[in-house]
């Protein structure tokens, strides 16, 4: 749910996908409800929330604004480890 496209160049997981194409709240909802996280940057730094307001989507700016998102057990923690070591690294790639 939080990982980017595999091999794509932007770092867009869905909920950026969603941002940029300015979906409905029930989409965004979904997404959230699925555990995308608000938090994630693309490989330009971006959040979601940030994608929807730079495209005039500012319907979306509720939903999408960050609120802590800390994980509670060790499965939610695993996941959230690895995906930010996947960024960090692809990060690191392109630099």
């Amino acid at each position: 749910m939080n990982m980017p496209q595999f091999g794509g160049r932007s770092g867009f997981a869905p909920l950026h996908q969603a941002a940029w194409h300015g979906a409905g709240p029930e989409v965004i909802g979904r997404l959230l409800e699925r555990g995308a996280w608000r938090t994630l940057t693309d490989t330009s730094g971006r959040r979601p929330v940030d994608i929807a307001r730079d495209l005039g989507h500012d319907d979306l700016v509720p939903l999408l604004s960050p609120h802590e998102e800390l994980p509670s057990n060790a499965a939610d923690i695993t996941t959230y480890l690895h995906a930010m070591i996947t960024v960090v690294a692809r990060t690191d790639r392109t630099r």
